[in-house]
């Protein structure tokens, strides 16, 4: 449920972080589950859920990276 909107869409921006998140293989599912849900201190302690939420995509998609690495 946490992947759509009100409107019951998938999130603008959630395939785009998704690709990042995939370059790196050692990530599973629940791996990339737990990037969208947890607080993120280089997003001043925000889940990277609620700024994509907001719109944010380079923020999330720039922790993404990180996160990827």
């Amino acid at each position: 449920r946490w992947q759509f909107d009100e409107h019951g869409h998938v999130l603008d921006g959630l395939e785009e972080v998704l690709e990042i998140l995939n370059q790196d293989e050692r990530l599973d599912a629940w791996a990339k589950i737990l990037f969208f849900l947890q607080e993120k201190p280089s997003l001043d302690g925000r889940r990277p859920l609620d700024l994509l939420r907001e719109g944010k995509l380079k923020e999330v998609s720039l922790a993404a990276q990180a996160y990827a690495e």
